[in-house]
C-alpha cells in the first residue's frame, strides 16, 4: 500500500472521529520531507500544537529556516511550547549562524524563557557587550525567576578574573532565594579544583544563612588561621540548623591539639542537637549538656 492509499485510510479514520494515529503518520510525513502536507493535518485536525514544534525543527534541518521560524512562531502562539523555537536556534548556533539564532533566542527571552536568557547573555559576553550580558542577566534573575543566566555570567567573569563581577552577580541571585543554587555551583566548581569561583558562590550563599554555605565558609576561614570568624560561621551555620559545622570545627581543633577548644565546641554543637558532639563527648568522659 502506497503512502497515499495510507494517508487516505488515516484521513477516513479522523472523519469517523478517531485521530489517535494521525499523530504517528505526521511524524512519517515530517521524515519524508513532506512538510506542507503535514501541517496541513495538524491544522485541519487540530492535532497537539507541539506537532507545530517538532515540525519547525524538521523544517530547520532540512535548511528552510523561515518557514521553521514561522511554524515555531504558531507553536508558541497556540501552545506555549518553546522546544520548536529552541530546536532551530539550537540548530542556527551550531551551523555557525549565530545572527538568526539570536534574532529566535530574542524572541524567546521576551516570553520570559530562561533557556534563551542563559543562552543569549553567554553570546553578549562572548562578543564584549557586557552590559548587554548584565541586563539579560538581570532580567532572566529579577523577571523570569530563573537564576542560571546570572551564574553562567558569573562563572564567565570568574574565568575572566572578573571576581568582583562574580561576587556581585552570586549575591544578587543569593538577595533573589536561589542560595541553594549557589551552593549547588559551589560544589561543581570545587569538585573541578575552581577554589576561587567555589568561594564566591559559597560566600554568597552564606549571606543568605545558607547552613552549608555557612560551614563551608566556617572550615575556609579556619584553614586561614581566621579562627574567631571560623567561630562566628559555626554558630551562624548552627543557629539555620546546621549543628554538624560546629562539631566539625571541633574536630579540626581537636586534631590540631586544641583539646580545649574541641570540648567548648562540642559542648556547643551538643546543646543545638548534634548526635555526634554528644557521643564525643561521652567517649572522652566528659558530661553532655
Amino acid at each position: 500500500m502506497g503512502a497515499v492509499e495510507c494517508e487516505q485510510l488515516y484521513v477516513k479514520a479522523a472523519a469517523c472521529g478517531d485521530v489517535a494515529a494521525l499523530p504517528w503518520f505526521t511524524r512519517r510525513l515530517m521524515a519524508l520531507k513532506q512538510f506542507e502536507r503535514a501541517e496541513e493535518l495538524i491544522d485541519k485536525h487540530r492535532l497537539d500544537s507541539l506537532l507545530l514544534g517538532e515540525l519547525a525543527a524538521f523544517v530547520g534541518d532540512a535548511g528552510r529556516f523561515r518557514d521553521a521560524a514561522r511554524l515555531a512562531r504558531r507553536a508558541y502562539e497556540r501552545s506555549g511550547d518553546r522546544n520548536g523555537a529552541r530546536s532551530l536556534a539550537h540548530h542556527l548556533s551550531g551551523r555557525g549562524m549565530r545572527r538568526p539564532a539570536e534574532q529566535i533566542y530574542s524572541r524567546l527571552a521576551e516570553t520570559g524563557d530562561p533557556v534563551a536568557a542563559q543562552w543569549l547573555t553567554a553570546h553578549y559576553e562572548a562578543r564584549g557587550d557586557a552590559a548587554a550580558a548584565d541586563r539579560m542577566a538581570q532580567t532572566a534573575l529579577t523577571q523570569y525567576g530563573d537564576p542560571a543566566a546570572a551564574l553562567t555570567l558569573a562563572q564567565l567573569r570568574a574565568d575572566a578574573g572578573k571576581l568582583d563581577d562574580t561576587d556581585r552577580l552570586c549575591r544578587l541571585a543569593a538577595e533573589h532565594g536561589h542560595a541553594g543554587v549557589l551552593v549547588a555551583h559551589a560544589r561543581e566548581r570545587s569538585d573541578h579544583r575552581d577554589h576561587a569561583t567555589a568561594l564566591c558562590f559559597y560566600r554568597a550563599a552564606a549571606t543568605a544563612q545558607h547552613p552549608k554555605a555557612l560551614e563551608w565558609m566556617s572550615w575556609t576561614c579556619e584553614g586561614q588561621g581566621h579562627h574567631q570568624r571560623a567561630e562566628d560561621f559555626a554558630h551562624a551555620a548552627a543557629a539555620a540548623g546546621n549543628s554538624h559545622a560546629l562539631h566539625g570545627l571541633a574536630h579540626l581543633r581537636f586534631f590540631k591539639g586544641h583539646r580545649d577548644d574541641a570540648e567548648r565546641l562540642n559542648r556547643a554543637a551538643a546543646q543545638t542537637g548534634s548526635v555526634l558532639a554528644q557521643q564525643w563527648l561521652i567517649r572522652n568522659g566528659l558530661p553532655t549538656p
